[in-house]
């Protein structure tokens, strides 16, 4: 199956993002066609000549970074972006906005996000090469903390679920989803209907990785969160399945993914995971082979240990060993996928809570 760089939730419209009207001193942004629940009135610099001129998505979010005006590019940024992460020129201009507001790593995070949807796809505007200039800037300290955590990973200890670094975050890659279906409510204001304590209103935010990271939550600090989904579509259930349809085509044909690199050649995977509600499996592959599988349910947090093969030798020459024509081996860097697959007996979807998932030698 091929594969979809777009990042939108299915049946989604760009054309539903919204628009501003400048009508005398006020500036009106009408909601993304109810996202918000409400009409975000805004003060703003009356339009030369007076009169009123409607402005629409990212032509509304450029007037607002161009006033200056960033925590209100902020907001609405983050309204355009809700359901459709595939819009380059938007996620530029809010990485901008969030400079402006010196929220420097909200912004290198949009921009690290803003390279993810344009990986194997055009980029006439060339916004890649001026997100990985900014990133470059903003980036200085997160680059020493990877690298650190990286040079370190040889002979690494497990002790316990609280004790492991949530440096493991930094080099995690998930599949991405749109905020809307991470729950980030937290970006858009709180959702209705449910408990203003509720976990998804209180926290949460964008993560680079693709998921979304909370703080601290059921007794665990440092999270990420993410979905589930089925691995194929059922149009004898849910009538087209457009869900499945689109979300499997976007990922490449498979359910969503968690990809982790073992750079200490460590034996054991352990992973900490938790379903929000509804049960999913997990699964562990290597080199395209299932090693683990696990149901996994919200009744408690699942502290799983995973033995791996051992990864294969690479060749390397040591500057000690080049005079006398030496070498040496290191085992290579063993890329491993974690899967989180609604079973067939749930619903469309889930949410998956990850405590952990590093590598140890123990």
């Amino acid at each position: 199956m091929g594969r979809s760089t777009a990042v939108k939730h299915p049946t989604t419209r760009t054309t539903r993002a919204g628009r501003i009207v400048r009508a005398g001193a006020v500036l009106v942004i009408l909601g993304c066609a109810g996202l918000l629940g409400r009409m975000h009135r805004l003060a703003a610099a009356p339009p030369a000549g007076g009169g009123a001129k409607v402005l629409k998505g990212v032509e509304a979010m450029g007037y607002l970074v161009a006033q200056r005006q960033y925590d209100k590019a902020r907001k609405f940024g983050y309204a355009l972006i809700w359901r459709d992460l595939d819009q380059p020129e938007v996620m530029f201009l809010l990485g901008r906005a969030l400079e402006g507001l010196k929220k420097n790593d909200e912004a290198a995070t949009i921009y690290a996000l803003l390279l993810r949807t344009l990986e194997d796809k055009a980029d006439p505007r060339r916004y890649k090469p001026q997100a990985e200039a900014r990133l470059k800037v903003l980036d200085v300290d997160h680059q020493r903390r990877k690298a650190k955590f990286i040079a370190a990973a040889a002979g690494r200890k497990f002790d316990s679920p609280q004790a492991v670094d949530d440096g493991w975050m930094l080099a995690a890659r998930c599949d991405l989803f749109t905020p809307y279906c991470l729950g980030c409510w937290t970006l858009v204001g709180p959702r209705g209907r449910v408990p203003p304590d509720w976990i998804h209103n209180r926290e949460g935010r964008l993560h680079r990785s693709g998921a979304k990271f909370i703080p601290a939550f059921d007794g665990r600090k440092g999270l990420l969160y993410t979905q589930s989904i089925k691995d194929k579509p059922h149009p004898e259930k849910y009538g087209s399945d457009g869900f499945h349809v689109e979300h499997l085509a976007r990922l490449g044909g498979h359910p969503p993914q968690l990809t982790l690199t073992n750079f200490g050649g460590c034996c054991y995977l352990r992973i900490g995971v938790k379903a929000e509600g509804r049960v999913f499996e997990l699964r562990v592959y290597v080199e395209g082979k299932r090693m683990f599988s696990q149901r996994i349910d919200s009744s408690r947090w699942w502290d799983l240990k995973v033995q791996l093969p051992q990864p294969a030798a690479a060749a390397s020459r040591p500057a000690d060993a080049g005079a006398a024509g030496g070498a040496a081996t290191k085992p290579a860097q063993q890329q491993v996928i974690v899967e989180m697959v609604c079973p067939e007996d749930q619903p469309l979807s889930g949410n998956v809570w990850i405590d952990y998932a590093d590598f140890f030698v123990n």
